[in-house]
């Protein structure tokens, strides 16, 4: 009878331990689960990707994404300002701003056209606006009913591909007339888009989470899955559009970030770098010097990678006094302009790794800006009056 009730005793006991262990076991598995359905159905973020502060946060830290002409003569960037954010246009040749305006608190700086005559942007409402480069004024706007994630000018005709934040969508639109001509259905959240050589191909990433890298036909509507990797920060494609190359941390979120090129038309790798990389990873990255260089930033420096190997040419420490936001090549790309939360933009020679020269908005102030720039030649200021 003892021993019966010992045995039972003994048995309950194991009992326990069993389901102890199995919960200790389940939990984590539970955890790991909820927090993926949380990223994937209730964050934001996931679904829109407007996790990327070079992207969108513009508005916020010093100089917004540099956004360059055709030419290369003029730029149209967007600094933080209390009263709202503020565009200003810079005249790379004489050296001034030409004109400035404040939009409305929120709104985000989307694009050039091809034939830097004009801009878009979009403010909290839900509305695009359509100015002139040359006078920042508004031409017209048009109410679109949803947040914009990227928006791409297409070569031919006056065509935009804008993806939708909210959706699964992407609109070809009619920018003069206002008119959407069809719609793209498949890629939630796509961003970093960047059009390809024939103007017939957009090449970017579906999330900054997911990180699937789309080559899209935009003449077909046919989108094919290129390349997979994780938590994706910049991708740049080469000017004949066979290479993306970009940044990503695949192994986890302390763990070292990852530069790497991908062959868009077989899906390879062609090289993978990890050196002179932390989890800070890159900031922002572009191709130049006709495709022959990756040009990337850390924080406050800029890394110039040679594209055939990956092997690092040199970086320039210090480049702001702050991260730096954009990159983007100028003329035959020898030189890039770069935008940093210091509110300077700089032009860098990649041969030597000089700065050529630096544009420095100084005050804001009783609707006039105060503006500098210095170059070799010595400094020039002067003031804008705010539209």
């Amino acid at each position: 009878m003892m021993q019966d009730e010992r045995e039972a005793i003994r048995y309950r006991r194991h009992q326990h331990r069993a389901r102890y262990c199995l919960l200790m076991a389940v939990l984590p598995l539970m955890a790991i689960c909820t927090l993926f359905v949380a990223h994937k159905y209730y964050f934001p973020g996931y679904r829109t990707g407007i996790l990327l502060p070079h992207h969108h946060d513009v508005m916020g830290h010093g100089v917004g994404p540099a956004l360059v002409s055709s030419g290369g003569h003029r730029v149209v960037a967007s600094v933080g300002n209390s009263d709202g954010p503020l565009l200003v246009s810079w005249n790379l040749s004489e050296n001034k701003i030409e004109w400035a305006r404040i939009i409305p608190t929120g709104s985000n700086l989307l694009g050039v056209t091809p034939d830097a005559r004009a801009f878009l942007y979009q403010t909290p409402d839900r509305r695009l606006h359509f100015a002139g480069t040359e006078n920042g004024i508004d031409h017209d706007s048009f109410q679109i009913g949803h947040p914009v994630a990227c928006c791409v000018f297409l070569r031919t005709g006056r065509m935009a591909a804008v993806q939708l934040a909210d959706s699964d969508h992407m609109l070809l639109l009619d920018y003069s007339r206002w008119v959407v001509l069809g719609r793209i259905q498949g890629y939630q959240g796509l961003c970093f888009s960047q059009l390809s050589a024939d103007g017939h191909r957009l090449i970017g990433i579906s999330s900054p989470w997911d990180g699937t890298l789309i080559d899209l036909r935009l003449d077909k509507g046919i989108a094919r899955k290129v390349f997979r990797f994780s938590r994706p920060s910049s991708v740049a494609v080469s000017p004949d559009s066979r290479f993306a190359y970009f940044e990503t941390d695949p192994t986890g979120f302390f763990d070292a970030a990852t530069l790497g090129c991908i062959d868009i038309t077989t899906g390879r790798r062609v090289w993978w770098i990890k050196e002179g990389l932390t989890s800070d990873g890159v900031g922002a990255i572009a191709c130049a010097s006709g495709g022959r260089r990756v040009v990337a930033s850390r924080k406050s420096d800029i890394h110039v990678w040679e594209t055939a190997d990956g092997s690092a040419k040199a970086y320039i420490a210090d480049a702001h006094g702050g991260w730096v936001r954009s990159i983007v090549p100028l003329g035959d790309g020898t030189a890039v302009i770069t935008s940093g939360d210091d509110g300077a933009m700089r032009v860098w020679d990649l041969d030597t790794l000089r700065e050529l020269s630096a544009y420095q908005i100084e005050e804001v102030a009783n609707r006039q800006v105060k503006w500098s720039v210095e170059t070799r030649d010595g400094v020039k200021d002067g003031t804008t009056p705010i539209d």
